[in-house]
C-alpha cells in the first residue's frame, strides 16, 4: 500500500563547487516532493537539490501539503508545482531567494 503524501517544506541551500550560479551561493528555495514521512521528504529533497548542484544546509517548516494550504496562503507558484509533482512524482522547486 502506497501512503505518500505530497510534502512541503522550506530550504537553506548552498551551490556545491561544480554549480556554475554566478550572482549568488546560498538561497531559500520551497521544495515538493511525493514522501511517507517528513524524515523522506528532507532526505529525498536532499537528494535531488544534490542532483542539481545544491547543498541542503536546513530545512524547516516541513508539513503535508493539503494541510499547509488550509492553514496558510500559498503562491501559485507553488500551487502549480504541486500539481506537476501529483502527475509525475517528480520533486518540484519553486523560485530560488539569495541573500548573498
Amino acid at each position: 500500500m502506497n501512503t505518500s503524501k505530497l510534502w512541503i517544506s522550506l530550504l537553506e541551500v548552498e551551490a556545491l563547487p561544480e554549480n556554475k550560479v554566478k550572482d549568488y551561493k546560498k538561497a531559500y528555495v520551497n521544495g515538493l516532493i511525493m514522501a511517507e514521512s517528513a524524515e523522506e521528504a528532507v532526505t529525498l529533497l536532499k537528494d535531488s537539490l544534490n542532483k542539481m548542484g545544491w547543498d541542503l544546509l536546513s530545512s524547516e517548516d516541513t508539513d503535508e501539503y493539503e494541510k499547509r494550504v488550509l492553514e496558510y496562503e500559498v503562491s501559485p507558484e507553488i500551487k502549480e508545482f504541486a500539481q506537476i509533482v501529483y502527475k509525475t512524482g517528480m520533486p518540484q522547486f519553486g523560485t530560488f531567494h539569495s541573500w548573498e
